[in-house]
């Protein structure tokens, strides 16, 4: 049975709605707008969904806000804003990290959940942005009109989700280091990733992460030296560029993470990155400014039209030569 795309108003063979969703999910997660990913997944949202009214937010636990990063009602942006925490939509899915479906009887259905109901609500379909194992933010949209959304719905908006959280991750891609720089993340202390013989390594602990810095594998092996330990993910990655462009900076060519830190020492590096805050955002800030630059895909920019007589075939030597040439 085909399925619709609201945004598109005809339907969509099954076949047709996975190629779009792949394209989209592509899209999310090839490059990663450092400063407004929101505007970057809205836009491909649209391309599925009808999304008059859509919401991305996150908690911010320095904070104890929801910050809602992009707002769209009735079409309309409207200006990023905080909230204080409250028993709302947003809270219960970074809670309970599950996708949610209300079709109809909206505010039936949140008395039962025992969460403050949204004003003029029919049908909502939000889900969980998941990074590093934990969830990080929502993504929802909802209509005025029941039964607007079904279950096709929440599996497109769980897909996107998790493109979203890999774009996230992508921060790091394509910058220039003097030496390779492998990174790993393990969400629990049993470190299945092995982070901490990374250059940089994400360790999850209760309520928290420890950052790993140092670490080699292979013949010589090193085991990283504990930087710091942080709580929010936003933390993680301004430790972490701070971390890698001090690296950039610092060290000499062809130097791995491993040796420059044993001869600089950790001190210094906790001097830079920890123990000044105005060091670390100065610093993170310079590897943000260098990624605008450095997250340049080469096989994107050989695919462009301008480029694709270059790798176009050529015509058989047999079908421009005279007859009396031919042999």
């Amino acid at each position: 049975m085909p399925e619709t795309t609201p945004s598109q108003g005809r339907p969509l063979e099954l076949t047709e709605l996975l190629t779009l969703l792949l394209e989209v999910s592509e899209q999310l997660s090839s490059t990663l707008d450092l400063d407004n990913p929101g505007d970057r997944i809205y836009a491909e949202m649209r391309r599925l969904f009808d999304a008059e009214n859509f919401f991305i937010a996150r908690f911010s636990s320095e904070r104890q806000q929801v910050l809602l990063d992009l707002e769209v009602l009735g079409g309309q942006r409207r200006p990023r804003r905080s909230r204080p925490l409250e028993n709302g939509l947003i809270e219960y899915i970074l809670r309970t990290r599950k996708p949610l479906l209300v079709r109809e009887e909206f505010r039936e259905e949140m008395h039962r959940l025992n969460v403050q109901a949204m004003e003029n609500v029919g049908c909502f379909c939000g889900v969980p942005v998941v990074l590093y194992d934990r969830a990080v933010g929502v993504m929802a949209v909802f209509s005025r009109e029941e039964k607007a959304f079904d279950e096709t719905h929440l599996e497109l908006m769980m897909a996107l989700a998790s493109s979203a959280g890999i774009a996230l991750e992508k921060m790091t891609w394509g910058s220039w280091t003097p030496h390779k720089f492998k990174m790993a993340v393990s969400a629990c202390p049993r470190n299945c990733a092995e982070a901490t013989i990374k250059d940089f390594g994400v360790v999850g602990i209760e309520g928290a992460w420890e950052l790993h810095i140092g670490g080699n594998g292979g013949l010589k092996v090193r085991v990283t030296d504990l930087l710091c330990r942080v709580k929010t993910d936003a933390e993680v990655f301004e430790y972490c560029g701070a971390f890698m462009q001090l690296y950039r900076e610092q060290a000499r060519y062809l130097e791995r993470t491993a040796p420059w830190v044993e001869r600089v020492g950790l001190p210094y590096i906790k001097q830079h990155v920890v123990d000044d805050a105005a060091s670390r955002q100065a610093l993170y800030a310079r590897f943000i400014a260098a990624q605008r630059v450095a997250q340049q895909d080469p096989w994107a920019v050989r695919a462009k039209e301008e480029h694709r007589l270059e790798f176009v075939p050529m015509q058989p030597v047999t079908a421009v030569l005279p007859q009396a040439a031919r042999v």
